[in-house]
């Protein structure tokens, strides 16, 4: 679903499909040694990094509240909860047994997902350069033109960290869409 959301939101702002494959490469090729010998990201990805495309992700602003604990699960397993509660806290230790530590490869599913969301990022990032538009002008574009995650809502922030976990994603489409 992200990705068709991503492809579809990629179209509405009007950016060129040619730099999806060219902000893949980039993404995943690396660029060339430091005089320490440390092989160093591509200018193109240093400058998105450095003017913020990446900060607004999924994985990175909704993942890591559950990883860091921000998200509290307020049930314990008990056998005299119903059946939800329970349910809540095995999602909770699975979570935490298996992505966390590792055990089940999630965090592999959890990079690669981010890393689609920073692809298309990087592509608008990409056009808007292409485009003629500044570094700063370009990363803002790219970072509005899909769901920024970071919300500093009270009442949104209190309802997606507890009834409704995936709000975020609503309440941030909607005005895109409209615009």
């Amino acid at each position: 679903n992200n990705i068709m959301s991503n492809f579809v939101l990629h179209d509405l702002v009007d950016a060129e499909i040619k730099y999806l494959p060219k902000a893949w490469k980039a993404l995943t090729t690396h660029g060339k040694k430091n005089k320490a010998g440390k092989i160093q990201r591509s200018e193109l990805v240093e400058a998105a990094t450095k003017h913020g495309v990446f900060d607004a992700d999924f994985v990175g602003t909704e993942l890591k509240n559950i990883q860091g604990g921000g998200i509290k699960f307020p049930y314990n397993f008990d056998d005299n909860l119903d059946t939800f509660n329970n349910s809540v806290n095995a999602a909770k230790n699975i979570f935490q047994d298996g992505v966390l530590k590792n055990k089940l490869g999630l965090e592999t599913l959890t990079d690669w997902y981010r890393f689609e969301d920073h692809v298309f990022r990087l592509s608008v990032f990409q056009d808007r350069i292409g485009k003629g538009w500044s570094l700063a002008d370009s990363a803002l574009d790219a970072r509005k033109s899909f769901v920024d995650y970071n919300i500093d809502a009270p009442g949104i922030n209190w309802m997606r960290n507890s009834i409704t976990p995936f709000l975020a994603y609503t309440y941030r489409i909607i005005p895109i869409l409209a615009e």
